[in-house]
C-alpha cells in the first residue's frame, strides 16, 4: 500500500511481450447525485480528455495504440475500472500518462459539451436493446432510495448545464469527492523486476490525492412490496423467458464455503436427472442458466429459463419445477459429496492453471483487490475450504417463493405501465398466494435428482516432452483423413485440443443445404447436451458447430481422458435420433433468433451485410428464415441420411498429446462418421477491384449508419503489410476527428480488415445526428486529407506505429489455447500461413512512410470500395435514391472473385 492509501500490486513476467495495467476506483453509478444520473459514467469519458502533463486530448490513446496496445474503461454499479495494454518496452511511458488521470486530469471544459453528446449517443445507441430495456424495468422495481434505482448511463438532459450550475462544476466536485487514493486498487504487469515496477508505481501514483472521506450506509435494496412479485416486461424481439431472482445475504465473506456456487452447480447442471433435463424433456426450454447477481450490499441468486412457446404456455409449471429442485437440494441428507467434487475441480484448475495474458491478469487482480484477503489475492477464485452445512442451509432458506422476484418476458404480455426512458411496457403484481403455496410445498417429481459422480475428472497430469517443431506438421495423411499435429507442453499444462473438420459435400451444395446443416448441428448439439455438460464441469469443453463445408467438432481441456471423450461424443452424434419435437424446437429457435437480428444495433446489421456481400457462402438472416419456415422434420432427416456418405476429416491436434493418441481420435472420427473421401470446396471472396458497390438497408432505428470497406488487390505479403500499417496509423486520428471533435456518434472506428487472405480497411459510424450522405462526406473528407497527415508525420511517430504492428506480429502466445486458435486460423488459410507472421514482419519492417502515403492514394482514394448504409428514422427525409438497394444488384457490381484452394 502506498502512503496515500492506494493499494498496488506489481507482477514481474520476464517473458511477457505485452505489459498491462488496470486501476479500480470505488465509485460507480450508485454514487451519482440524485439529480445528476450518469455523472460517474460521464466522468469516466472526461478522464480521457487530457491531463496536466499531457493536455493533448489524443496523447494517451495515440501513445498506447501506436505502440501496439489498446485502452478502455467501464463504469459499473459501484466501481469504475480503467486499463491498458502496450508493447512491454513502453510500459513506463504509458504509466506516466495513465497515472495523471488520477492525479490531475484537466477535465477540459472545451470537451464537456462534446463528451456529453457522446454519452447521449451511447444511451441512444441502445434504446432498442432489450437487455438495457429490461434493466431499466428492474430499476423501477427496487427501493427508489437505493443506488440501483438510478439511471446509470446519463443523457444530455441529466448532464445538462443548469442556471448557475454548469455540469462541469458537478463533475469536478464528484471527481474531488470520490477519486481518492484510499478507494483505488492498481495492478501492473511487466517484464521489469518487481523492484523496478514498484519504484515506477510509487513515483507516479503517490501523488494521487487522498481525501479519506467516508460514505454513509446505503438504503436496503428491496422494500417488502418489492419481494414476492411477478413483473411482466414486453420485449421488442420475439422471445419468451422467465428470470427468477432470489435475494440472499452477501456471499463474499464466505468465499471458502461457496454456498451460491454450490447452488448454481446443483440447479444449473444439465446431466441426467437435472432440472434442465426435466424441462427439456417436456419441450419447455431451449436454455437454462444460473448465476449470481446483485451488488456489494446484496446478492441475488438467479435462475433464467429460455422458453419455447409450449414452455411459455406452461410457465407456472416450469417455475414449479425450479422450486421443486430447490427443495430437492434443501432436503438432501448432505451436500458434502458435490461440494468435495467442486473443490477437487477447483484444485485441479489451480494446479494446472494457464497463466492469463498480462491484461487479463491486471484486470482480474485490480478487481479482486478491494475485497479479497491479501493472502488470497492470487488464488481466491480456486480456494475452497471445508463443507459447512449450516452456511449452505442459511442460504437455501432464503430461496423461497414468497421472496422471489419473477420477471416474465414475452411479446403478448398485458401491461399497464411504461418505462419512459426506453419506452418499455411493463407491469408488476403480487404473486398469487395459491401459486406460492404450490411452489412451496407441492410434490417433488421423482425424476429430479442430484448428479451422479463425474466420471470424466482427470486423474493423470503427466507432461510429455516438448516438440522440436514450431508449428503443426502432418502426422497422418491417407484417403479421407489428414492430421496436423503439434506436441506442445511449453505452457506446462496437461491440456490439449483436438479439432476435427468433417468435409461434407451435401452441406455446401446450395443455400438450402447450408441452412439445413446449421439446423442439423443445432439439433445434434442439443441431443448430446447431457454428455457435454458434465464434460464441461470436468474441464473438457465440447463444441459442435456447422461450418461452410460441413461440421466442426472441437474437444479442449485436460488430455487424460480426451480420447474416451472424443469417442463418446462421436458415437452420440452417429446414433442421435432426430425426433420431431426436438427438430421443431430448434427450427423455431433458429427462426426467432434470425428474425430478431433485425432488432440489433444498426452497426452490427450493416457489418453483417458487408460480410454477406464479400463472402459467397454467407447469407442474410431473412433468407435463412424463409428456408427454415419451409423445412419439415422429414426434410432434415432426409438431409442427415445422406450427409456422411462422402466425408473427409481434416484434424488439428495440439498440446499435451502424442501422435499415437491423436491418430486414434482421427480414426475414431472416420470410423463413426467417415465415408468415401470428399474434397473441400475452394475458398472464394468477391473482389471489389475498382468498383464502388453500394448496398442500402432498411433498419428500424433512429440512428443512421454507414460502413466503407476497401480491399487489397492481392494477398501478397507486401500489400498485406501496407494495409496493416495503414490500419494502425488511421485508427487514432479517425476516432479523434469524427468522434471526439465532430461528435458524429458513440460508435466510430477505422481499422485493418481481412476477408480470408485479402487484407483491407474498414471504417464505420453509427450516428444519431447525421444521415448516411453526410457521414459518407465526413469519411471522404478525412480520407482525402489522410495522405498529407501520413507524409507530415515525424519519422519517430511513423516508426512507432510500424513498431507497434511489428510487436503484434512478433508477440508470443499468452496461453496454449491462444496458440491453438492461431494454428487453426493459419491452417484454415493454408499450411503456408504457419510461416506467414515472420514473412509479414519482414514486409512491415520494409514499409516506408512516403511510399505508404502513395499506396493509400492509389488503393483507398483511387480504388473501389463497398459502402453499406442505413438511414435512421430520424433522417428519413434524407434517404438516398434507391439505386443499389438489393443484395442481388450489389453482388452484380463486384468485379469477379478471388479463389483459393
Amino acid at each position: 500500500m502506498l502512503e496515500n492509501g492506494l493499494r498496488a500490486l506489481v507482477v514481474s513476467d520476464p517473458r511477457a511481450d505485452m505489459a498491462a495495467a488496470a486501476l479500480d476506483v470505488g465509485v460507480g453509478q450508485f454514487h451519482d447525485p440524485p439529480d445528476r444520473e450518469g455523472l460517474a459514467h460521464f466522468l469516466e469519458h472526461m478522464l480521457f480528455m487530457g491531463t496536466d502533463r499531457y493536455p493533448d486530448v489524443d496523447d494517451y490513446r495515440r501513445f498506447v495504440q501506436d505502440h501496439g496496445g489498446s485502452t478502455n474503461a467501464g463504469t459499473g454499479q459501484e466501481r469504475t475500472r480503467y486499463h491498458f495494454r502496450i508493447e512491454h518496452s513502453h510500459l513506463a511511458g504509458a504509466l506516466d500518462r495513465f497515472a495523471r488521470f488520477f492525479c490531475a486530469p484537466t477535465l477540459d471544459p472545451a470537451y464537456v459539451a462534446r463528451e456529453r453528446e457522446a454519452v447521449d449517443s451511447e444511451y441512444r445507441l441502445k434504446l432498442k436493446d432489450d437487455a438495457r430495456r429490461f434493466r431499466e424495468v428492474r430499476r423501477k422495481t427496487v427501493n427508489p432510495a437505493h443506488g440501483f434505482a438510478k439511471f446509470s448511463v446519463g443523457d444530455r438532459e441529466t448532464l445538462a448545464d443548469r442556471p448557475g450550475r454548469p455540469v462541469w462544476s458537478d463533475l469536478k466536485a464528484f471527481y474531488d469527492a470520490h477519486y481518492t487514493a484510499d478507494r483505488m486498487s492498481l495492478a501492473v504487469v511487466g517484464r521489469e523486476s518487481v523492484d523496478t515496477l514498484e519504484r515506477w508505481v510509487r513515483e507516479r501514483f503517490e501523488e494521487v490525492p487522498a481525501t479519506g472521506a467516508r460514505r454513509g450506509e446505503s438504503a436496503p435494496p428491496y422494500l417488502p412490496e418489492n419481494l414476492g412479485v411477478r413483473i411482466h416486461v414486453r420485449p421488442l424481439v420475439d422471445v419468451r423467458s422467465v428470470r427468477i431472482e432470489l435475494p440472499t445475504p452477501d456471499d463474499r465473506p464466505f468465499f471458502r464455503e461457496r454456498p451460491l456456487e454450490l447452488m448454481s452447480f446443483l440447479l444449473g447442471q444439465e446431466g441426467e436427472g437435472s432440472l434442465h433435463a426435466a424441462l427439456h424433456a417436456r419441450g419447455w426450454i431451449t436454455g437454462l442458466s444460473t448465476s449470481r447477481d446483485g451488488a456489494e450490499d446484496h446478492r441475488l441468486f438467479v435462475v433464467q429459463l429460455s422458453l419455447t412457446e409450449e414452455g411459455y404456455a406452461h410457465l407456472d409449471d416450469a417455475i414449479d419445477l425450479v422450486f421443486q429442485m430447490i427443495r430437492r437440494v434443501r432436503e438432501a441428507p448432505t451436500l458434502a459429496p458435490w461440494f468435495d467434487e467442486l473443490a477437487r475441480i477447483a484444485a485441479m484448475g489451480f494446479e494446472n492453471h494457464q497463466p492469463p495474458s498480462p491484461l487479463a491478469a491486471a484486470r482480474s487482480l485490480a478487481a479482486r483487490m478491494p475485497h479479497a484477503p491479501d493472502a488470497h489475492l492470487l488464488d481466491q477464485p480456486w480456494v475452497w475450504g471445508d463443507f459447512d452445512p449450516s452456511c449452505v442451509s442459511s442460504f437455501l432458506q432464503c430461496m423461497r417463493p414468497e421472496r422471489a422476484r419473477v420477471f416474465v418476458a414475452a411479446p403478448d404480455l398485458e401491461t399497464d405501465r411504461l418505462e419512459s426512458r426506453y419506452d418499455v411496457p411493463w407491469s408488476v403484481m403480487p404473486l398469487d398466494p395459491a401459486l406460492v403455496a404450490r411452489w412451496s410445498s407441492g410434490p417433488i417429481e421423482a425424476s429430479l435428482c442430484l448428479p451422479a459422480p463425474n466420471a470424466f475428472l482427470a486423474e493423470r497430469f503427466t507432461l510429455l516432452p516438448d516438440a522440436d517443431t514450431a508449428h503443426p506438421v502432418i502426422a497422418h495423411e491417407a484417403e479421407g483423413a489428414t492430421l496436423w499435429h503439434h506436441q506442445d507442453t511449453s505452457f506446462k499444462v496437461p491440456r490439449a485440443t483436438v479439432r476435427m473438420r468433417f468435409v461434407l459435400p451435401p452441406a455446401f451444395g446450395s443455400l438450402r443445404a447450408r441452412v439445413l446443416n446449421i439446423l442439423y448441428a443445432a439439433v445434434i448439439r442439443d441431443a448430446i447436451n447431457t454428455l457435454t455438460d458434465p464434460l464441461a464441469r470436468a474441464g473438457l469443453s465440447v463444441a459442435l458447430s456447422s461450418a461452410t463445408d460441413g461440421l466442426l467438432l472441437q474437444v479442449s481441456g485436460y488430455d487424460d481422458k480426451q480420447a474416451l471423450v472424443v469417442d463418446a461424443v462421436l458415437r452420440r452424434v452417429a446414433e442421435a435420433q432426430l425426433r420431431e419435437r426436438d427438430i421443431e424446437v430448434q427450427r423455431k429457435r433458429l427462426a426467432r433468433q434470425w428474425r430478431n437480428a433485425s432488432r440489433e444495433y444498426p452497426i452490427r446489421q450493416v457489418s453483417w451485410a458487408v460480410n454477406e456481400l464479400l463472402d459467397p457462402t454467407d447469407f442474410a438472416h431473412a433468407e435463412g428464415v424463409e428456408i427454415l419456415l419451409e423445412t419439415t422434420p422429414d426434410d432434415l432427416r432426409s438431409y442427415a441420411r445422406g450427409l456422411f456418405g462422402v466425408a473427409s476429416v481434416e484434424a488439428l491436434a495440439h498440446g499435451n498429446l502424442d501422435g499415437e493418441r491423436a491418430r486414434s481420435m482421427v480414426h475414431a472420427g472416420l470410423r463413426e462418421l467417415g465415408g468415401a473421401a470428399a474434397v473441400r470446396p475452394p475458398r472464394r471472396v468477391r473482389r471489389l477491384g475498382r468498383a464502388t458497390v453500394i448496398r442500402d438497408l432498411e433498419i428500424d432505428h433512429n440512428d443512421s449508419c454507414i460502413t466503407s470497406t476497401w480491399q487489397a488487390g492481392s494477398d501478397s505479403d507486401a500489400e498485406t503489410a501496407a494495409w496493416l500499417v495503414v490500419g494502425a496509423a488511421i485508427r487514432t486520428p479517425f476516432f479523434r476527428v469524427l468522434r471526439t471533435e465532430k461528435q458524429l456518434g458513440y460508435t466510430v472506428h477505422a481499422a485493418y480488415d481481412r476477408t480470408d487472405r485479402l487484407a483491407g480497411l474498414r471504417c464505420g459510424i453509427q450516428s444519431p445526428v447525421a444521415d448516411p450522405a453526410a457521414l459518407l462526406q465526413h469519411i471522404d473528407d478525412f480520407m482525402a486529407r489522410f495522405p498529407d497527415e501520413l507524409r507530415g508525420m515525424t519519422a519517430e511517430r511513423f516508426s512507432d506505429i510500424r513498431a507497434g504492428v511489428l510487436s503484434q506480429l512478433r508477440k508470443a502466445d499468452d496461453t496454449l489455447y491462444e496458440r491453438t486458435a492461431r494454428f487453426a486460423r493459419e491452417l484454415a488459410l493454408g499450411s503456408l500461413s504457419f510461416d506467414r507472421r515472420p514473412r509479414l514482419a519482414r514486409a512491415v519492417a520494409s514499409v516506408e512512410q512516403q511510399a505508404l502515403a502513395t499506396f493509400f492514394e492509389q488503393r483507398v482514394l483511387g480504388g473501389g470500395r463497398l459502402i453499406v448504409r442505413s438511414t435512421g428514422l430520424a433522417h428519413l427525409e434524407h434517404r438516398p435514391s434507391p439505386v443499389h438497394t438489393t443484395h442481388a444488384s450489389a453482388i452484380a457490381a463486384f468485379e469477379g472473385e478471388y479463389v483459393r484452394d
